[in-house]
C-alpha cells in the first residue's frame, strides 16, 4: 500500500468521522461510524459479486421492469407507513 492510498483511507475515515459526529445522535456515533466502515468494505465486493450475475436468465428477460417496479412501489408503501419525516427524529 503506498503513502497516497494511507492518506485517502485516513481522509475517508476523517470524513465518516465528522458525518457521524454531525449526524448520529449521542450514543449512536460510534455505531455509526463503525457501521458506515463496515459498508465500505462489504459494498464493493458486493457490487463486484452482483454483477456476475446474468439477471436477466434468472428472472426472465421481461420480469426485470416488473421488480425494478416492485421495489419502487415497496419503498412508496414504506414511506407513508412510516410516521416519522424524512430526515427528523421522533
Amino acid at each position: 500500500m503506498s503513502f497516497v492510498h494511507v492518506i485517502v483511507i485516513l481522509a475517508v475515515a476523517a470524513a465518516v468521522l465528522a458525518v457521524a459526529y454531525i449526524a448520529a445522535p449521542k450514543g449512536w456515533r460510534t455505531v455509526v461510524f463503525n457501521a458506515a466502515w463496515a459498508a465500505a468494505v462489504v459494498i464493493p465486493d458486493l457490487i463486484n459479486q452482483l454483477a456476475g450475475v446474468d439477471w436477466p436468465s434468472l428472472l426472465g428477460e421481461h420480469y426485470g421492469p416488473a421488480v425494478a417496479a416492485g421495489l419502487a412501489i415497496g419503498n412508496i408503501v414504506l414511506r407513508f407507513a412510516t410516521t416519522t419525516p424524512i430526515g427528523q427524529k421522533e
